[in-house]
């Protein structure tokens, strides 16, 4: 999003399961990313970043003009948010959560995605899955 405004940025890094420490060290009070600090202001979450940039810098803009249009991307942002229905599991959760566990299972990525709420959800509904597929990226992608 910050690309997208054309908002300079200096991107900090933190390894997977410690942003908690490093958030509250940073002055924010909740422990999830993203996060940023806008003009003084601390923001967390997708959501409230990219409310805020919207009205920071408005074009190029985020959000789809049209009232319907704007209705259904608020609705999809919602349920990306929300919590899967795992019990039982419904259609959703279980196509979204066997592709969570699916790129868990890159070595490449286990980090970033473990680290995230859905892989827990994934890892219960899939307990069984084959060895992690070994690191093939080129280091520098890091």
């Amino acid at each position: 999003m910050l690309d997208l405004k054309r908002i300079e940025y200096e991107l900090a890094a933190v390894l997977p399961g410690t942003q908690r420490i490093h958030l509250r060290l940073a002055g924010f009070r909740g422990g999830t990313v993203p996060a940023l600090k806008l003009d003084g202001r601390r923001l967390q979450g997708s959501r409230n970043i990219a409310r805020e940039l919207e009205q920071l810098r408005p074009d190029p803009p985020l959000f789809p003009a049209d009232p319907a249009a704007r209705a259904r991307a608020d609705e999809a942002e919602r349920w990306g948010d929300g919590v899967l229905v795992t019990d039982p599991p419904n259609a959703a959760a279980l196509q979204v959560l066997a592709s969570v566990r699916a790129l868990e299972a890159l070595a490449d990525l286990r980090g970033q995605v473990s680290a995230h709420a859905s892989a827990a959800a994934a890892r219960e509904l899939f307990p069984e899955y084959p060895e992690p597929v070994p690191r093939f990226l080129p280091p520098d992608w890091n």
